[in-house]
């Protein structure tokens, strides 16, 4: 084998290949762990730092590029928005009926037009939310909020939800926490609303959903909130993919409903930014609790 620096090697190891590629900057072999130590340890200095300034600059490069995907993403959204809710505003004033009665078909097709425009401005509104929260441009509020006061005003909002799928929603406060915290209002109400619906779609009739309110235990954080419901659960083999963009669960109770996977995954993000965490725990046929945790960050 020839040495980068024109030296001749011989190494008596089982091996295909090596080889060193300028583009990629890295040695390829099949040689076991310790002898390929020994071939990257006969780089000379200069060599090591040439690479290791190609891989910033590759580094730089994947930046301006996320930036410019972000970009992209915020501009074709806007433009896609515009005349989605122009679209759906027509259509909501036809099926008003203030330039004349429609017959059931009209009725029937302007109602499917408003349902799909409605569901397609929903979805460019998450693609620009996750956009401008993993670039950290989605601006958060800070205002004082009462616990548990807020939890029960939210989960009085949803209760319509649950009662046209025939489920039960409550909230339960076992060791009477009250405290203000500083957060965003309404960051927090959109977690939570994701996180019902979740549990709504996912729970069968006559099931239930809990909204929990407890202390947290984990240093540096004030309180944790849980949703709990006795539903079919989330199978094993998704859980750790459950937090990922456009991953959906399957199962017989879900099929009735649309979504695009994105609803968790932005959960996470709000979470992560209000500088809290969020984990779950589910068991299939018995059903899911996800946790989010808010930090301290004012006197109780």
């Amino acid at each position: 084998m020839i040495r980068l620096d024109g030296v001749s090697l011989c190494i008596p190891c089982p091996f295909s290949m090596v080889s060193f590629t300028e583009a990629s900057n890295y040695i390829s072999t099949n040689l076991p762990f310790r002898k390929r130590r020994a071939v990257k340890n006969s780089h000379p200095r200069g060599t090591e730092t040439r690479i290791t300034n190609k891989r910033e600059l590759s580094y730089e490069e994947l930046q301006e590029l996320d930036q410019s995907k972000n970009k992209f993403i915020s501009i074709v959204s806007h433009e896609l928005r515009t005349p989605m809710t122009v679209i759906n505003g027509f259509t909501d004033f036809l099926l008003s009926e203030k330039f004349g009665e429609l017959n059931g078909k009209q009725k029937e097709f302007l109602g499917t037009i408003s349902r799909n425009t409605t569901e397609l401005i929903k979805l460019v509104n998450k693609i620009l939310d996750i956009s401008r929260l993993e670039s950290g441009k989605l601006v958060f509020e800070s205002r004082d909020i009462l616990l548990p006061e807020f939890l029960i005003e939210a989960t009085s909002e949803f209760r319509v939800l649950c009662l046209q799928k025939d489920i039960t929603i409550s909230f339960e406060n076992p060791q009477n926490v009250r405290c203000f915290i500083k957060s965003d209002p309404f960051r927090i109400k959109r977690v939570l609303m994701n996180l019902i619906s979740n549990s709504c779609k996912c729970t069968p009739k006559g099931g239930t959903v809990v909204v929990i309110l407890e202390p947290c235990p984990k240093a540096g954080q004030s309180v944790q909130i849980s949703v709990k419901d006795n539903g079919i659960g989330i199978p094993k083999e998704d859980q750790k993919y459950i937090f990922e963009k456009f991953h959906q669960v399957e199962n017989s109770l879900r099929k009735s409903y649309t979504g695009t996977g994105l609803g968790l995954h932005i959960v996470n993000l709000i979470i992560a930014r209000l500088g809290g965490s969020i984990w779950f725990e589910s068991k299939k046929g018995e059903g899911t609790c996800f946790t989010f945790s808010l930090p301290d960050t004012n006197e109780k």
